[in-house]
């Protein structure tokens, strides 16, 4: 996983997952509680004793200064902060908060599943009301009907919750969670087909899923790679018929002319 990735895609997870209504995993939420904690402790190394004052204070009190604790937690102190251990710390704290968040993965979108669900509901309520119209076309609310226009600002709604769990389920992504391709976004948030996909454009959005008339449902990092293997395959399949064309232009040549064609 990338530096970048490890830096923005916690804070960011947890935004969306705030933003949601949902709560982190138990787990992840300890796990991150670590991770505040050597942030904030970790700026304890900046107040350090002089080592030369506790030195001179040994000395001055008639002491060993090689056995003083004082001069001992001074020297190492210092050895410390030539190592750049506040530096350290701050990225050993990154990286451990990416590495729970990726071991948890999973959980995190378990728990962005329920409001998933609720936007689906309400894309479905508007599309049963107003078939073969997307609550993203151009123009609208004019020319829906009157009991159309609450569904549509509520399929709205669920389109912008679409978009935020998929910007979410990106940045789980970005840390190894999943592999995602050119056109590998909006699979995250519907199981669609190759063609379905090639459709959306050539850098489709999740939030694009929604001028589709499919059911929204959240994938899992398991679910994911079964969907983009099934892309992958289908787009294999199209790479292999567009390769037959001509063969197949030569077969219905022959078979309109009623003879056989020597190669």
């Amino acid at each position: 996983m990338s530096d970048l990735a490890t830096r923005t895609a916690l804070p960011f997870v947890v935004a969306t997952t705030k933003r949601l209504g949902a709560t982190l995993p138990p787990k992840l939420a300890e796990a991150l509680e670590s991770v505040e904690r050597l942030r904030t402790e970790r700026r304890a190394f900046k107040d350090v004793p002089d080592i030369t004052a506790a030195v001179a204070a040994s000395i001055l009190a008639g002491k060993d200064p090689l056995a003083s604790k004082d001069v001992q937690r001074a020297a190492i102190a210092q050895q410390l902060i030539d190592l750049n251990i506040e530096h350290r710390l701050n990225e050993h704290a990154h990286q451990r908060g990416a590495n729970a968040l990726l071991e948890h993965a999973d959980a995190v979108i378990d728990s962005w599943r329920p409001a998933v669900e609720k936007a689906e509901a309400a894309l479905r309520r508007f599309r049963d009301l107003v078939p073969g119209v997307s609550p993203l076309d151009d123009g609208l609310p004019v020319g829906l009907p009157t009991q159309a226009l609450t569904p549509w600002g509520e399929a709205r709604e669920a389109a912008a919750i679409v978009e935020e769990v998929g910007k979410g389920w990106h940045a789980l992504a970005n840390l190894g969670a999943a592999y995602v391709g050119q056109h590998g976004r909006p699979i995250m948030v519907a199981d669609l087909t190759y063609e379905q996909v090639q459709g959306l454009g050539t850098t489709p959005k999740c939030i694009d899923v929604i001028r589709l008339d499919v059911p929204i449902e959240l994938a899992s990092t398991t679910t994911y790679a079964e969907r983009a293997a099934r892309i992958a395959q289908g787009a294999q399949d199209h790479q292999n018929y567009e390769a037959a064309a001509p063969e197949r232009a030569r077969e219905e040549r022959r078979q309109q002319m009623g003879v056989v064609m020597i190669p």
